[in-house]
Formats: C-alpha cells, structure tokens, sequence
C-alpha cells in the first residue's frame, strides 16, 4: 500500500518500526523500540481543517517495555482542500526521499514544520500523554444531540473520526463513534504493559471502527510490541507496503499488489512501481517508453466536456508501438499501420497485426505483443469519450523503460523524474508544471498518433496548462463523496480520485475511473471462507436486494429474490485452479417444475471479466447471471424449465463468450460432458469441488465433483475460459448467484474457497 492516501478523514497510519525484536542470539534479545504515527485529518463545528499527529512509541528491552503516547494539534483557518492535501502528500513524498535521514521520533517535528508553512496555519499546540488518555475514556458520546464547542480538541478528532469512510458503511452513526472511542481506550491498555494478545485484540477490534487502513497493520504492530516475536522491522515495514493477509474465524484471504501502472479519470497515473500521483499536462506525452528496443506507448490528454474548467484533462488518444505494428486507439476508431476501422463497444472484433494480437470486447480494447507486453484500454462511453489504460509489462522490462509511468526498477522513490533524471515531487505544483510535463512531451518527428490533414502534435497542446491547481469546494466535495461511497469506492487513493472526478464533471456517473481501478489495484491468489462475518471484512460484493449474512452462513436468497456476491479483486487462474463451495438448498415452495419437484432455482458459480459491482442479478430462470456479458456460469439447477434446460443436466456450464449469458442450455459455446445427479433440494450440506487444470500453454480441462464422487458430473475438455470470456491476463472476477420466481427456497452457502494449481 502506498502512503499518499490524501482527501480522507483518516489519512495514513505510518508505523515506522526500528530494530523490532532483533536478537543477535537465542538467549540475549537486544533493546528494541518502534513508533507509531498516526495522521489523522480532522475539523471543527465551522469546517476548518485539524491535523491530528499522534505518536505511540514503544521500547523494549528483556522484559521491560515502556511507552509513551503524545499528540500534537495543527489548526488551520481554512476548510481541508486540494492545496492542503497536496502539502501532506508532499511531505509524504520528502519522507519517502529522506529515508534514513529520519529517525522514528522526528516525523511528527518533521510533520509539523512543513503544516506550518501551508496557507491557512493558525497555530499547533500539544497534546500531553494524559489528556489524549482521558480523551479516549469517554464512555458515551450522542453526536446528534450534543452541543460540540468549536476550540476543543476532543471535538475535533471525534467529528474527523466521525467522517471517515468507514461512517458511511455504518447504519449507526453513535455506534461507530462509541467503537472508535472504545477501541482506542482498549488499544491503549492492551499496548501498555498488557499482553501482546490482548495488545493485538484490541486494535483489531479498533479496525472494525475505523476502516481498512487498520487491518493492514493490526497483527504487524501487535507482533513487534511483543519482546517474544521474532518479527524483524525490515518484515514489518515490508508487510506495510503491500496487502495482508487476513485470517479472522479460520478465513484467509491473499492478496498481492496487481504488476500494471495506468492512467484513468483526470488522469490519475499510477507507475509500474506502484506510485500515484495526477497529471494534468496537456498534450501528447511519452507513457512508457522502451530503453532497448521500439516499443512505446504515448497518451494525448485533453479538456473535454463536461471538463472545459481550465483544471483537469482526460486520455483522448493512445498511440502503441508494440515493436512490430502502430496502433492508434481512439473512443470510436482504431488505426492498425494506418489503416483506419472503426468500431462500436458492443460484442468482439479482433484487428490482425503483424505479430501479437488486437482485440476489440465490448468496451475493452487490449493489445498484446509479441514480447508480452499487454495494455487494456478502457473506452469509457461518457461525454466525449476518453480512455482509461493499464499496462502490463514483461518482467525482463524492469529497469529498461522510462515515462510518465516510470522506470520500472522497483523503487517508487525515483517514479516521477523528468526525461533527464531529474527527481520530481509530484505535489508541488511548479516542480510540474511546466518543467516536468515538457521534458515528456512527443514531437512531430517521434509521434505515432494519426492527424486530420494539417494538424500535427503543437495543435493538441497547451504548454501553459493548468494555470493552477483544481480545487473544490466543500459543499461539492461532500456531494462528490457521498456518491464515491455510495458506489462503494473507499479505499486510498481511488476514493480521492473519484472525488475529484465526480466534483469536478459535475456528473455522479464519473465515479466509473475510479471503480475499476480501484478493482484493479490487487490481484486475489487464494481465500477460504469457513465463517460469512461480513461482506466487507471479506472483500465481498453483493447484488440484489436478497443477500444476506446470518450465523456465519451466506444466504443467496432467503428464501426470495434475484442476487449475487462477487469478490471484490480479480483472480489470476492461468496456473489453473480448485474452487470449493459447500451449499445446501432449504426450505423449497411455490410451483413445481417439469419433473414435478419443488424448490428453485439453483445457483451458479461464476467466472466473469465484466465488474464486481455493476452486475444487475436476473430473477427466476435466469439463475442471478443472465445476460452478464464476458462470463461462464456452471450451474447447480434445481428447477427444471421445460424448452430451456436439459433434463438430465442439473450440473450445466452456460457461455455465450464475450456477448451477454443465457441460460438457455442449447445455445452455449461450450457444450460440456455431464451425467445426472440426484435431487439436491434435501436439506443437507452438498460439497462441490470445481477443478480447471492446465494441460498445454492454451487448453484446460473443467470437472465438477459433488459429495466426494470421484466420477466428474461434469467434464468440459480442451477449454480456455480466459479466452473465451475476453479475460486474457487480467485476472477474473468470481461469484455465487441465485434466482427464485413462482418456486422458491433458501439458498445457503457454508463455505466457499479458492486455491491455485
């Protein structure tokens, strides 16, 4: 995870940790200290910002441990903003370049002198180690009915600890202020001379409150304030940068950061080292740019409606020379080597090359060389149109590229540097403008974009563009916010993008940027689901208005309604892959079906490269998947539909490739092998393993086993499911949906879980 959150209430928690429990041999641990700094944005009754810095610090040595909790308070005149988000950013950035420069306990100092020089500071103050001790004792807070003073302190963290992402995932807004308060209270005791798996407990129960940024260092913080562990700081801060791994009542879930930079929204860029930052510059820039050999990627970002502020601009154009062909991409055409097509986002056209492979589905266009450097290319049919992209490169690339997506060499420190090597801080805004963005435009003598007659680069660019940096203000960023939650996009820093996108276009369809690359950020590799606890804590996203969660099981439908649940990240499944759902289908009524049998549907694991979170389930026959575009369905079907299903095929894979599902049994492209099975509307605990293993580079093989037969009930040979759903090397999304209509019953997962081959 990256440290420039930015535009949220709860902005980093940045836990440098030195020498945590490093022996130099089993019987004499050396003294260990760690400190953790918490930043957190806050502000008063009158919308002006507070900067709450808040250092816990811990030091061990044999078995004495003591700590100290300190705070400090910046006050500012004026209400939290772009200038003021980018100042944190900056000085983010400055750690980042710093490094050892800085030791643990002069972040705060360090934090502090570069607030004070912002536009706005008032004044700083400290918070002494008992007045943040009786802030947290509070017991009982009604933020609805208490008069709140403006000055105090106290104040101003519970209304930025209030307005955190987290608020808007909770129904009760007193509860979640009562957690938060609580929380700290017990994370304070346990760290202070209590276990370490009372320390460890509570602020896992204080991530409940306060949002993802918790989890991610909830086990690490614990583990290193405990003299036993083993840990070493350089595991702990390495774990701090990417995804975790959870494990809450016997679920796991792995996660890795996914290997694409790209540039979506107002461009939002993120390197191939994982660095975010916006650019503004408008023009044709260098994206990615080979230091060995021809291939290139270049962008044209321009205003466009609804945009025309002067402030921000959007991917118009990309031109890729993939080494071998010249491609040109715009919203509505493609030039392959000059040869005009043009196009509409609907079904799948491929565009011959020389060598690799173009290919048009629906609104994905993704351009694959012959050296297996990938781009996808997200046409986004809003206003004008512009472009959203990732890019995938191969790692023998890594050092040998250069652009605005950086150098690839696994150092996010050195991502934003000019075409000389320059070191850039992308915060500052006269470092960028318009030193940096120059030094990576294209000319007409280097560019691989397509002109109208008598145009050439010059008339797509503006040297003198932005004038200043886009700023909102705050009724429009609520506004803005409150349709980014919504939609469900919370996590750093695609929340604040999507922010900026939403505010800034004035329209609520603009938080589309930002979703997919929230999607995108990582890659699942495995998870295990024993216990449904929340479909949050297990980056799960439902459908419909029927699914829920109830005693650790997951209920599809209950016993009504059209729904589905997907999760959250893309999964990888070229190794092949295991997946397990036990299920079991309760409590059938209504109509019976052809063979006189009551209880409907049935459910069906999905396999889909559409999106997570913008799938409409369909009802009844249509088993929650019908008419999901790119997708695979195989079916457990408990209703058998006279002129649609199979009679003798409850156990069905349904795919109509890139083009909208059916479940119409006859029409799929995939006509798989199956044998019956008896009635699974008993009540009882069914146990499905679905098994995709590899057999060439290209072909796999599909088997389903119920109830640990070892006789597949079905067996679909010589397949490749990424390729027929348009999926390539993106990863997949994967899913669980169910439908009732006239029949009906509870559709019940106990247990889902996926494992590579």
């Amino acid at each position: 995870m990256k440290k420039y959150a930015g535009k949220i209430s709860l902005i980093l928690i940045f836990c440098f940790l030195l020498g945590c429990n490093k022996e130099t041999d089993n019987s004499s641990p050396q003294p260990t200290s760690s400190t953790t700094t918490l930043v957190i944005n806050g502000h008063n009754q009158t919308n002006q910002a507070r900067i709450i810095l808040v250092s816990l610090s811990t030091d061990v040595n044999g078995s004495t441990k003591k700590s100290s909790l300190t705070g400090r308070c910046i006050k500012f005149s004026q209400s939290y903003g772009t200038e003021l988000d980018n100042t944190i950013n900056s000085i983010f950035f400055e750690i980042d370049q710093k490094g050892n420069e800085l030791s643990d306990k002069d972040i705060v100092a360090f934090f502090e002198e570069k607030l004070k020089l912002t536009n706005g500071y008032a004044t700083s103050s400290a918070i002494p180690q008992q007045q943040l001790l009786s802030m947290l004792k509070v017991g009982q807070i009604d933020l609805a009915l208490q008069k709140l003073k403006s000055d105090s302190f106290f104040d101003d963290v519970l209304l930025g600890l209030f307005s955190t992402p987290a608020y808007a995932q909770t129904t009760n807004p007193d509860k979640i202020i009562l957690d938060i308060v609580k929380g700290a209270v017990n994370q304070v005791k346990g760290c202070f001379g209590g276990t370490s798996a009372k320390c460890v407990k509570s602020i896992k129960d204080l991530a409940k409150a306060t949002g993802k940024l918790w989890d991610y260092i909830a086990d690490e913080v614990g583990k290193a304030m405990n003299p036993d562990d083993n840990k070493s700081a350089g595991d702990v801060y390495d774990d701090l940068q990417n995804s975790p791994t959870s494990n809450t009542g016997g679920n796991s879930q792995n996660v890795s950061p996914s290997p694409t930079g790209g540039s979506y929204g107002e461009p939002h860029l993120t390197t191939m080292d994982g660095f975010y930052y916006d650019f503004q510059g408008y023009g044709e820039f260098i994206a990615v740019k080979s230091t060995t050999d021809a291939f290139e990627i270049q962008a044209r970002q321009q205003e466009i409606e609804p945009y025309r502020n002067g402030k921000v601009t959007m991917n118009t154009a990309l031109a890729i020379n993939t080494g071998s062909d010249i491609i040109c991409l715009f919203p509505n055409e493609v030039y392959i080597n000059k040869q005009k097509f043009t196009f509409t986002l609907n079904g799948q056209r491929e565009f011959a090359l020389k060598q690799g492979s173009a290919t048009l589905s629906n609104n994905f266009f993704t351009v694959q060389s012959a050296a297996n450097d990938i781009i996808r290319v997200n046409i986004q049919n809003l206003g004008q149109g512009f472009l959203d992209y990732r890019v995938t490169l191969n790692e023998t690339r890594k050092g040998k590229v250069k652009g605005l997506l950086g150098n690839f060499d696994g150092n996010t420190a050195n991502d934003v540097q000019t075409q000389d090597g320059k070191i850039v801080n992308p915060f500052i805004f006269a470092d960028m403008y318009p030193a940096f963005a120059n030094s990576w435009r294209i000319s007409d003598t280097n560019s691989y974009f397509e002109y109208p007659t008598g145009k050439k680069t010059a008339d797509y660019s503006k040297t003198d563009y932005p004038k200043l940096n886009a700023d909102i203000d705050a009724t429009l960023r609520t506004w803005a916010e409150n349709v980014c939650r919504v939609n469900g996009i919370t996590d750093e820093p695609y929340f604040s993008s999507c922010v900026m996108d939403v505010a800034l276009s004035g329209s609520d369809r603009y938080f589309i940027s930002a979703l997919g690359a929230e999607e995108s950020k990582l890659r699942l590799t495995s998870f295990e689901i024993n216990k449904f606890t929340s479909f949050e804590e297990l980056n799960l996203t439902p459908h419909g208005g029927s699914p829920t969660i109830e005693n650790g099981l997951l209920y599809i439908t209950k016993p009504q309604g059209a729904a589905a649940v997907y999760q959250k990240y893309k999964i990888d499944i070229t190794t092949g892959f295991e997946v397990n759902i036990d299920f079991a289908f309760t409590e059938p009524g209504g109509i019976v079906d052809a063979k006189g049998e009551l209880g409907a549907d049935g459910i069906a694991f999905i396999i889909q490269d559409y999106n997570s979170r913008l799938v409409p389930p369909s009802s009844g026959q249509g088993l929650g998947y019908n008419g999901l575009p790119r997708s695979l369905a195989i079916e457990f079907d408990t209703y058998t539909n006279a002129g649609q299903d199979s009679p003798d095929a409850d156990i069905w894979l349904n795919t109509q490739g890139v083009n909208p599902n059916s479940v119409a049994d006859a029409t799929t492209l995939i006509k798989p092998q199956t044998r019956p099975i008896a009635n699974l509307v008993d009540g009882k605990v069914h146990k499905a393993v679905i098994r995709y293993v590899k057999k060439t580079s290209t072909t796999y093989k599909l088997d389903v086993f119920v109830d640990g037969e070892t006789n597949p009930y079905l067996t679909a040979d010589n397949i490749n499911i990424q390729n027929i759903i348009g999926a390539y090397s993106s990863g997949v999304y994967l899913g669980i949906s169910a439908a009732t209509a006239g029949g009906y019953q509870n559709h019940v997962i106990h247990r889902w879980a996926y494992k590579p081959l």
